[in-house]
């Protein structure tokens, strides 16, 4: 079985650190934690800054007019024009991160934003 250890996650990264448990990528590391709070009257909130992020691709998508497409995409961009990416966000795909317009097509994209 899994030893298990009662220690802060601070500790407990520290503890890692110190017999040299690095994983490979794509394994797991489990943390449990037990909370000594009422959730009836508390909430539990807060954010984990990750040291190294999630490493996920970013999707980026440019609104551009339909003759700079090429550009866009050597520039980066995973998807660009604006006549496509506005049928198909009508349709319901999102299939994108961070999207990006050019002031000149900034009204168009208004429409389905």
């Amino acid at each position: 079985d899994e030893p298990r250890v009662a220690t802060t996650p601070f500790q407990a990264s520290r503890i890692m650190r110190a017999f040299d448990v690095f994983p490979e990528r794509g394994s797991t590391v489990r943390f449990w934690t037990r909370l000594n709070v009422d959730l009836t009257r508390e909430s539990v909130r807060g954010t984990v800054h990750l040291p190294h992020g999630l490493q996920t691709k970013i999707r980026v998508l440019a609104f551009c007019p339909d003759d700079e497409v090429e550009e866009m995409l050597k520039a980066g961009a995973d998807v660009a024009g604006i006549t496509d990416p506005i049928r198909r966000i009508g349709q319901g795909w999102l299939g994108f991160d961070r999207c990006l317009a050019t002031p000149l097509i900034m009204p168009q994209v208004m429409k389905v934003a």
